[in-house]
């Protein structure tokens, strides 16, 4: 499969965008290059990396039922580019706070403040805007048939 020809739909989409921005690396005249943030979303080893994160949450801290519903219901809102951010955001923020892995599950069902502090966090779209486009998922194209991860 030429991935080329994969990509021909999103030349004239992405060419138009870059062809105005100042490269700091001169391209061979008639070629373009760009930036597609989150193009593996969709992908298996993400989903799963996904699941694993909240599976690691569920086992290392202790959830109330009705924050785990608030959990549930917000990731049902958001994109999967957002979802994963939002994961990412909560899985990195508790391990920052408490340390991550410890011996027993860090009870959060009582001591809601560490919780409500990230979900300013995860709530916030700018947030989850720069976690997102930080590289996560990022692949770097160009009309010579080039990609890099």
């Amino acid at each position: 499969m030429n991935i080329g020809s994969t990509l021909l739909p999103l030349e004239n989409l992405l060419s138009s965008r870059t062809s105005r921005l100042e490269s700091p690396a001169k391209l061979p005249e008639g070629t373009w290059a760009g930036s597609v943030l989150g193009y593996d979303d969709p992908a298996q080893s993400v989903v799963l990396g996904m699941v694993d994160k909240v599976i690691a949450l569920t086992e290392n801290y202790n959830f109330s039922d009705e924050q785990l519903k608030v959990m549930a219901n917000d990731l049902k809102g958001l994109g999967s580019t957002h979802q994963r951010a939002h994961i990412e955001i909560t899985h990195t923020g508790l391990n920052t706070l408490f340390g991550g892995l410890s011996e027993f599950p860090q009870d959060l069902s009582e001591d809601t403040a560490p919780l409500d502090a990230i979900d300013n966090l995860r709530s916030d779209y700018n947030a989850r805007e720069l976690v997102a486009r930080s590289g996560m998922g990022e692949r770097h194209i160009a009309s010579n048939d080039r990609t890099s991860d």
